[in-house]
């Protein structure tokens, strides 16, 4: 896999692992954030971001 190298790269990968689940999640613990992608670490860690 190629490196993600521009910052609209990275923003689009986030943006297609968004998950309402864990924003909801974030909400229980008293995570407030009024952008949030929600994108645990595991998927973050697949997509090898260097």
């Amino acid at each position: 896999m190629e490196p993600l190298t521009t910052v609209e790269s990275v923003i689009k990968v986030l943006e297609s692992l968004y998950s309402e689940e864990n924003i909801l999640g974030m909400k229980r613990f008293g995570i407030s954030a009024e952008k949030a992608f929600g994108v645990g670490m595991q998927p973050l860690n697949e997509k090898q971001f260097k």
